[in-house]
């Protein structure tokens, strides 16, 4: 299953401006993309509201939260699950999105 992890975390609490913290962060993402069972397909940050975006897949969720404990630690987070637009897609060519009224 694929989900969608988007963690936020104040200015002052920022990975960026401590740099125990940022080698912390370094190696809590090392450790996340090497994590057996989960793989990271996509990692992005957008830096001026300091919000990350993974996207991953895995199909133990429990493994999931306890990989991404150390990131709530500085911040919180939210965990979607989500499917591949193409999928998506044809789940909607299909009608399963649409309902009579």
């Amino acid at each position: 299953m694929f989900y969608q992890v988007i963690h936020t975390h104040l200015s002052h609490d920022c990975p960026a401006r401590r740099p125990e913290t940022a080698k912390q962060f370094d190696e809590w993402w090392e450790a996340l993309k090497s994590t057996d069972g989960v793989t990271v397909h996509v990692g992005a940050v957008a830096p001026v509201p300091h919000t990350f975006y993974f996207y991953v897949e895995t199909d133990d969720y429990a493994r999931l939260v306890r990989a991404l404990a150390w990131l709530n630690s500085i911040g919180s987070g939210e965990v979607v699950p989500v499917v591949p637009l193409d999928l998506g897609m044809g789940l909607v060519r299909e009608g399963v999105y649409f309902t009579e009224d």
